[in-house]
């Protein structure tokens, strides 16, 4: 009887015994995490990390309003962006970049010089054909950016092979990996070494990417509201002389943030020179209100130039100091009496002491 009651007490204890030696007990999110993230592309397949969990809540509840903008935006040109990375054979999982590089910031930029949606840096736009000067730049056009991103992940892939290598070298420059990699002793990149022990300077693309993708996927978990994105609506002009922007938006009723929701590419400046720009598509008539703008700014610059003129008249008209070179025979009485000044002021312009002055020394004179 009493061996008997020991093999049920084993038995019943027996499934608790298991547990706790296969595994330690997880949280429903990191549960839940685990399971859908995988369903979304392998390559996000990592071993789940404690950040990711800190940084959703903070997406979907600190700033919450922010992502749901910023993935609705991604929505809008998910296609375009997967179309893209397939003709250049590229994981549709790339498509999260802009949301994880930028929150799909068309503007952005970084000190670094990386701008647009997908952050590319300078070098990397001119070498891909995107025109970035001082007036525009188009990174910051998220179609011609799109290509110009794809086709460099394109050739970053033919390079490494392996997509988290691509990943990290985007982010960071094929420098960037490959000092990293060196640092920690290692071949084979393992992103979650790197945001630990890595120098990145953009590491938290890392954990990012994994969570706009999962949250683009399973937005309705969190309760996040994904309306429609609409873009501005606009039509384009050509200007034909320069104008002071601040004359343009007001004179079409439009913020200064609008005007440039339209014209994502324009570098801020105060003028618009000879250009292509584009205005709210119900300006119907723009020929009835540029002529104006022309002539304010002409009429400013008239008065700009009158200003300048009159303050360069005012210089000319004003003494000048005058430095002389002391010669042979000179004596400061002498000096003083040539330029109708007293010997004291010369004395006291030039900190001497004494009368005694040399050759080719120099005294200020200043006239009044």
């Amino acid at each position: 009887m009493k061996k008997h009651w020991s093999i049920k007490v084993l038995f019943l204890l027996f499934p608790f015994t298991i547990q706790s030696v296969v595994s330690q007990p997880t949280s429903d999110f990191e549960l839940f995490y685990k399971m859908q993230i995988n369903t979304i592309d392998p390559i996000l397949a990592l071993p789940y990390h404690k950040v990711l969990e800190t940084k959703i809540k903070n997406l979907t509840i600190s700033n919450k309003s922010a992502t749901e903008e910023a993935i609705a935006k991604h929505f809008h040109y998910t296609s375009f962006f997967q179309e893209e990375l397939k003709k250049q054979g590229l994981p549709s999982v790339f498509q999260y970049f802009p949301l994880a590089l930028t929150q799909m910031n068309q503007r952005f930029q970084t000190q670094d010089h990386r701008a647009g949606v997908w952050a590319l840096p300078n070098l990397v736009a001119l070498r891909y054909h995107l025109e970035v000067n001082n007036e525009i730049d188009e990174r910051m056009d998220i179609y011609k950016s799109t290509v110009a991103a794809c086709r460099y992940l394109r050739d970053l892939f033919q390079l490494y092979g392996d997509p988290w290598e691509v990943i990290i070298a985007y982010s960071e420059g094929a420098t960037g990996l490959n000092t990293n990699k060196i640092r920690l002793h290692t071949v084979n990149t393992n992103p979650w070494e790197l945001y630990e022990n890595g120098k990145l300077n953009n590491k938290e693309f890392i954990p990012n990417l994994l969570i706009y993708a999962y949250l683009s996927n399973y937005y309705n978990k969190y309760n996040l509201q994904i309306k429609k994105y609409n873009p501005p609506q606009s039509i384009p002009v050509f200007l034909q002389s320069t104008i002071y922007l601040s004359d343009l938006y007001n004179t079409l009723t439009i913020s200064e943030e609008d005007f440039y929701l339209i014209n994502p590419t324009l570098l801020y400046t105060d003028t618009l020179p000879a250009i292509a720009v584009n205005i709210p598509n119900h300006i119907h008539d723009f020929n009835a209100i540029e002529e104006v703008l022309y002539e304010k700014y002409k009429a400013e610059q008239m008065r700009l130039d009158s200003i300048i003129k009159e303050q360069e008249l005012k210089k000319e008209a004003e003494p000048q100091n005058i430095v002389y070179t002391v010669k042979k025979g000179d004596c400061l009485s002498a000096i003083a009496g040539k330029y109708h000044v007293s010997v004291y002021e010369l004395k006291k312009w030039n900190h001497l002491k004494s009368d005694k002055i040399d050759i080719g020394q120099k005294l200020i004179i200043f006239k009044d």
